[in-house]
């Protein structure tokens, strides 16, 4: 339930690695779950009463979990894939971090995803014209060796790594 891992990044105190953890226990976790004998194991894993008293909660959860769906809905409808770490989808590697992100929001060829060269160019908003250059030449170089570019759409380096992959013979952009 694709939603349901969406939800469970809009409570409040509940970050990556526990949610993390969530999933490495409870790996096929549904929004029934929480209305039953199962909330106590879930409670065991997060380990912080605030949160707890949140998930604990089910018609908050079922909010979550509506809200959820609308903006995976919303996104859809722009073209834009939302992955989640339940899904296969999601790159193995990135599992592997300590504060992996729980969804991914992709535009384009989510098959490059599972590319096994692949540079983050991510920085600063406000960059100096060099530091514009280096990252807009980076990516370009590396695209053209078969890298795929994976960067947020942030402005600044973000939007120079674009534009280099862009002008790339290869053009392997993900974002």
């Amino acid at each position: 339930m694709k939603s349901l891992w969406v939800a469970l990044t809009m409570v409040k105190g509940l970050g990556p690695k526990r949610i993390k953890s969530l999933y490495y226990t409870f790996p096929k976790l549904k929004l029934v779950d929480f209305k039953t004998p199962r909330i106590e194991e879930i409670k065991k894993v997060i380990r912080n009463k605030k949160v707890n008293e949140s998930l604990s909660d089910y018609t908050l959860m079922e909010q979550y979990v509506k809200k959820a769906e609308a903006d995976i809905k919303y996104h859809k409808e722009n073209d834009i894939e939302v992955i989640t770490i339940v899904d296969k989808e999601y790159p193995e590697i990135l599992k592997q971090i300590d504060n992996p992100p729980i969804a991914l929001y992709c535009k384009g060829n989510i098959g490059l995803l599972q590319s096994q060269k692949t540079l983050a160019i991510v920085g600063t908003r406000n960059p100096t014209n060099t530091g514009e250059k280096m990252a807009r030449r980076t990516a370009e170089i590396f695209s053209n060796k078969g890298y795929v570019i994976i960067s947020g759409l942030a402005l600044g380096i973000d939007t120079e790594a674009h534009i280099g992959t862009l002008e790339s013979n290869e053009k392997r952009l993900l974002f």
